[in-house]
């Protein structure tokens, strides 16, 4: 990561784009993160929902790039003005004449890009609107040509020569298509970008990204600055005979298939490339059209949903044609200001490099950060099922079937390990651990995998390049799917082994969307996996399962691939409305010194006296509260959580939810509830709803909570009528669920959390326990570098990692409620163990809440009634202040 210098160092007290005065904990906010970006380094910053965190992001990372671009103009960087004028040891007249031409050039560049945008802005401003959605028109298909699937020879490249089995090959884009982000990189025709920083800022999902281009609309940055936001193919594709393709791996397949073969250029009106016989007839990536969309993207701050619109319309100079959006965001990516990405983009250097996203001196902000290290994790992984597996080998026997009388050496040899591979994959998924007879998942290194299954003859690397350079995927996919095609009737788009919309492997799992993938892009992204180093991953193999078991490359390292873009970029800053604890977020940046980490945790926008916290030990009869797994299923505990929920919901004037450990607990709840008559008393107090398994009944879920708590509507009833319901919900609900995160339980929808237990995760999960196993070694392997031996190894660090993990999960169900300035609501934390944590200083797991809630904790002495006492109190004080 580059030190920005002593001499770059800005300060700002004063944030004036801000739309608003702000609160005095959002100046905070700005300032410290502000002098983090002036400093360079990594930053963390959480603030709580409510607090207008992306508002405060924006005002501060903005302010400061038109500071340092003011700064820099006057100033520019030695090193600069040394490469231009020739090296260090030029006169220094020579270097500083060089440097004030370059830097002329820079101003010439950017005010030429300012005074075109700003047309398009002022055409915009005089209309008052923003771009309308235009009507798609007609479809490009790729020819069904059984040569096009032939693989032909290549170079013998780098991978092949001795030595390289460990070195990291320069990867083309093809082999990013399955994170529904990469693509062939044609260039279009842009004019000289000046040089300037970046601002990227990644989030997690399509809304979120959204969310950040309402907010900068509400600033004055939105005339200032130029936004462009990057989405996958399925987002943004506007030519119907892909899109319906639905799955992502299939749309990014049949658009590098059209791509593959170019249209002809034909003369028209702007001399630019138009579609033809088996091209996309909205590609058009040089000409007017294509530079009028890449600046209308420029000019104004567009989401995703307005770029794909933008795209249909694509009108210029009076004339109407489409042109696609997806590639017109991406020639529009140099000269953006302001950056906006999914995860996906940002985690894999192959997807960076196809996108053209820079990081070398520019500013990455990741929000929602409490979710990056399962994210790096997830965007590094891979599985491939047994079906999938068989669906590879069929396809490859079938290719070569067809076509092995027509391949070169190459191609046969690519084609014959690739089927050693999966086959070899298909026999692990659903082979057993010595010994043992129940089929249970378990871990296995990877150079012992690659010899068990007799792989150690296959140049993981050399193949790799080979199918990327030569489309193998395509090509062999493409034939299995043309014959299908033949055999299923006109209009059919199945793909053996890749159902639309069902995730297929690993490799990128979030991304904008869903990403399903086919058998063959699973199975390159296993062997991706597979040329990593032995120490940094593990083989997870599950003999279970509906699909043949699976096969699934996990890292058990974050920190050594996320350490790229540390080193690349000039200030990372992680934020979130909650990052406590901060233990699983440090392992992404080992070897970072301190001094260049910067923290920053903020209150709450709501008084302490609106939010109360409770540590119960025991419930009303006097029964322990106590969790523990060896503990839960008692008849009495379960017996005594009902009644703490009854008690609970009785004086709560709106939604009460309730967070349990793990689904079959909260199942296992219910059932004893229903065996003993509680279930109905809970019933007749308030509604009960449990959260769904699949994500299809969530929707639903909510809209049923959110009706239950909602005041009944008010139409002058007569005093003879029924009495008017209970105001309020019992929503069941699970740590790490559907409904621990992105939920937005304010007002009414949430004014008591309960949780139940600590919800440490399954120590038995071969995953976890090799990322545990992994972290205590390093850090035996550090200390006995450094002499350290014995007792200086006690703790080990796996155990503070595991609790981290535990109080993740009950941090982000807190943050549940109390969602802006006005809110209130109750938590409740139902285990001894959190009682006993009640000390000064506070101890773990206590100690790793959230800051913002520790002046509001309170542990009543005396058992359930004092604080059942207490609760009632809060609620009154509350509901006067509200009348």
């Amino acid at each position: 990561m580059g030190h920005p210098g002593a001499a770059a160092v800005l300060h700002r007290t004063d944030f004036p784009a801000f739309p608003h005065e702000p609160y005095s904990i959002q100046r905070d906010l700005m300032r410290s993160l502000y002098e983090a970006l002036s400093k360079g380094g990594v930053g963390f910053f959480e603030s709580p929902t409510g607090t207008g965190k992306t508002l405060c992001l924006i005002s501060a990372c903005l302010h400061w790039l038109e500071d340092s671009r003011a700064a820099s103009a006057t100033a520019p960087k030695a090193e600069e003005g040394a490469a231009v004028a020739g090296g260090p040891h030029m006169p220094d007249w020579m270097r500083g004449h060089a440097e004030r031409l370059e830097r002329d050039r820079q101003a010439h560049l950017l005010r030429a890009q300012m005074e075109r945008l700003e047309v398009l802005r002022s055409a915009r401003r005089q209309r008052g609107a923003r771009p309308a959605a235009g009507a798609k028109t007609g479809p490009g298909g790729a020819p069904n040509d059984a040569d096009e699937f032939i693989l032909e020879e290549v170079e013998e490249g780098a991978a092949s020569e001795p030595g390289a089995s460990r070195k990291r090959p320069v990867l083309s884009d093809s082999e990013s298509e399955e994170e529904g982000l990469g693509g062939p990189a044609l260039q279009a025709e842009t004019p000289e970008v000046p040089s300037k920083t970046q601002i990227i800022f990644c989030s997690r999902t399509h809304s979120q990204l959204s969310q950040f281009v309402g907010e900068l609309r509400r600033t004055r940055f939105a005339d200032s600055l130029s936004l462009v936001v990057l989405g996958s193919r399925g987002a943004l594709c506007i030519n119907d005979a892909v899109a319906r393709l639905g799955s992502p791996a299939a749309v990014n397949e049949a658009c590098a298939e059209l791509q593959r073969r170019p249209a002809p250029r034909k003369k028209v009106g702007s001399g630019e490339r138009t579609g033809g016989k088996g091209a996309c007839p909205y590609l058009a990536r040089s000409g007017a059209h294509a530079a009028s969309l890449r600046d209308m993207v420029l000019a104004h701050p567009i989401d995703i949903e307005e770029l794909a619109k933008l795209g249909e319309l694509g009108i210029v100079s009076g004339q109407r044609r489409a042109v696609c959006p997806y590639y017109a965001a991406r020639d529009a990516l140099p000269e953006a200001d302001i950056i906006l990405a999914p995860y996906s983009a940002l985690l894999l250097r192959e997807t960076r490099d196809a996108l053209g996203l820079q990081l070398k001196g520019n500013v990455v902000v990741v929000d929602e950060a409490h979710n990056l290290v399962d994210a790096v994790n997830d965007a590094h992984s891979a599985t491939v099922t047994g079906r999938q597996a068989a669906a590879c080998t069929a396809q490859m026997e079938r290719y070569l079937a067809q076509y092995r009388s027509r391949l070169g050496m190459q191609a046969c040899l690519a084609l014959q390990q690739l089927l050693l591979v999966s086959r070899a994959v298909g026999r692990a998924c659903a082979a057993r651990p010595q010994g043992s007879q129940t089929g249970e998942a378990h871990a296995r290194s990877l150079n012992a995998f690659v010899l068990e299954h007799g792989l150690e003859g296959v140049n993981i690397f050399q193949l790799l390049r080979y199918a990327s350079e030569t489309r193998l995927v395509q090509r062999v996919a493409g034939y299995w799917r043309s014959c299908e095609m033949e055999n299923s009737g006109p209009g059919s788009n199945s793909v053996p082994g890749m159902e639309a919309g069902k995730p297929g492997g690993g490799g990128g799992g979030l991304g904008i969307e869903a990403a399903g993938q086919g058998p063959l892009h699973a199975l390159l992204s296993l062997l991706r996996g597979l040329r990593s180093a032995d120490k940094d991953g593990r083989i997870i193999v599950d003999p279970g399962g509906a699909d043949g078991g699976s096969l699934r490359f996990v890292l058990v390292d974050a920190g050594r691939l996320f350490s790229s873009i540390v080193s690349e970029a000039r200030s990372v800053i992680l934020a979130s409305g909650t990052l406590s604890p901060l233990g699983p977020l440090l392992t992404l940046f080992p070897g970072v010194p301190m001094d260049r980490l910067h923290r920053f945790s903020c209150g709450h926008v709501v008084g302490k006296e609106r939010l109360l916290a409770l540590a119960l030990a025991s419930g009303s009869s006097g029964t322990p509260l106590d969790f523990r797994f060896s503990r839960r299923g008692d008849p009495a505990v379960l017996r005594e959580l009902g009644q703490v929920l009854l008690n609970v919901c009785r004086v709560t004037p709106g939604g009460t939810i309730a967070f349990f450990p793990s689904h079959h607990y909260m199942e296992e709840a219910v059932a004893s509830w229903k065996a003993s008559g509680q279930w109905t008393r809970l019933e007749a107090c308030v509604p009960v709803l449990l959260e769904p398994r699949t994500a299809a009944e969530v929707d639903a879920t909510l809209v049923a909570h959110a009706a239950a708590c909602a005041p009944p509507p008010t139409f002058g009833a007569l005093p003879s009528g029924p009495p008017p319901r209970r105001l309020g919900c019992l929503l069941l609900a699970v740590v790490g669920g559907r409904l621990a995160e992105g939920i937005n339980f304010g007002d009414a929808l949430g004014r008591a959390v309960v949780m139940v237990g600590l919800p440490y995760p399954n120590p038995a999960d071969p995953e976890l326990r090799e990322r545990l196993r992994a972290m205590d070694a390093a850090a035996a392997a550090a200390s006995t570098s450094l002499g350290i031996q014995g007792p200086a190894l006690q703790p080990p660090p796996s155990r503070g990692h595991y609790q981290d993990l535990c109080m993740k999960g009950v941090n982000q169900c807190i943050g549940r409620a109390i969602r802006h300035s006005r809110d209130y609501a109750a938590v409740l934390l139902l285990d001894p163990r959190y009682a006993e944590s009640f000390t000064k200083p506070l101890r773990p797991p206590l100690a790793k809440l959230p800051a913002w809630i520790l002046p509001s904790l309170e542990v009543p002495q005396g058992g359930f009634g004092p604080a059942y006492t207490r609760l009632v109190r809060f609620f009154k004080a509350m509901q006067q202040t509200e009348g």
